[in-house]
């Protein structure tokens, strides 16, 4: 974690020691009534799911009626609550006389937006405090089965907990987000990062085949259904250039309306780098992701 993030999520926790509020689930609508933001419900621009308002000295917040869960509603507004709250956004949002800023990015985008980044670091830290998550995560499960619960716990996505497991757990674990078979983003906790292979998992790439995941997609009820399944195998097939006979588990689950695929990896018996010797393959063989790079998808 940078100085800069660490700074935004110092924010959070600040205005919820201010609030007094220091158990799940966090409400940010009460939150916005507090600082004196309105929440409205209105239709915004397809693929947009909050929006923050100025009217004079006046600030509000409009929620998409799009929003296909409770919990990406709550993190919309938290994410509207970090633009209102982080130092220099208000200024830099509203600097060419606008009344309406739609927030451009989410959970499921390209973050290369400074302050759209910003926004989530403060969202995630106010809906789930990295103290009040650490203390239930301790000594449990790492299966998709925690996150459910802690999901209906805090009042979050299935998406956001897991990128909020993987950034605080002290095990060897990945939460990865596809769509029709690629992958859009991925979320790896600090044993996992410690490994150069880590960093070969590329957004786009195809899913592999013969994983719980693939299974999931080939669901013949389709995505929409809630289909989950689990199975174990190895790391190299999901990390190229990873130990071809390190071995993994593997929960995949159907996102429902989101048309995606949630994909939680733990990697039981990792090693530390020092201790781990990648096996050669002499050369000779290529990993099967880049064959098939040309072809993906969109």
């Amino acid at each position: 974690m940078n100085r800069r993030e660490r700074e935004v999520r110092g924010h959070a926790t600040e205005l919820l020691g201010d609030l007094g509020l220091s158990t799940p689930p966090i409400d940010p609508e009460w939150i916005a009534g507090e600082v004196d933001l309105s929440v409205e419900q209105k239709p915004l621009t397809p693929g947009v799911f909050g929006a923050l308002w100025k009217k004079g000295n006046r600030f509000g917040i409009f929620v998409s009626d799009s929003c296909p869960t409770v919990g990406h509603r709550r993190f919309s507004v938290a994410h509207e609550l970090g633009h209102y709250h982080i130092d220099g956004h208000v200024d830099a949002m509203f600097r060419d006389d606008a009344e309406v800023v739609e927030s451009s990015g989410g959970l499921f985008r390209d973050r290369r937006d400074r302050h759209e980044r910003e926004a989530d670091w403060f969202a995630s830290e106010l809906l789930v405090p990295a103290n009040q998550f650490l203390s239930r995560i301790r000594g449990g499960h790492a299966r998709i089965e925690v996150i459910q619960e802690l999901a209906r716990e805090f009042e979050t996505s299935l998406s956001m907990t897991a990128i909020r497991y993987a950034e605080l757990t002290d095990r060897a674990v990945a939460s990865i987000l596809s769509c029709d078979g690629q992958i859009e983003w991925a979320a790896f906790s600090g044993r996992i990062r410690e490994h150069g292979w880590s960093w070969q998992l590329q957004r786009r790439d195809l899913i592999p085949p013969g994983t719980a995941t693939s299974c999931v997609i080939r669901d013949p009820t389709g995505i929409l259904s809630p289909a989950k399944a689990s199975d174990s195998g190895l790391v190299c097939e999901w990390f190229e250039g990873a130990p071809a006979d390190l071995e993994v588990e593997e929960d995949a689950i159907a996102l429902g309306r989101f048309g995606r695929v949630l994909t939680f990896l733990l990697i039981p018996g990792l090693p530390d780098p020092d201790e781990l010797t990648v096996p050669s393959t002499g050369g000779n063989e290529e990993d099967w992701r880049a064959a098939l790079r040309g072809y993906r998808m969109g």
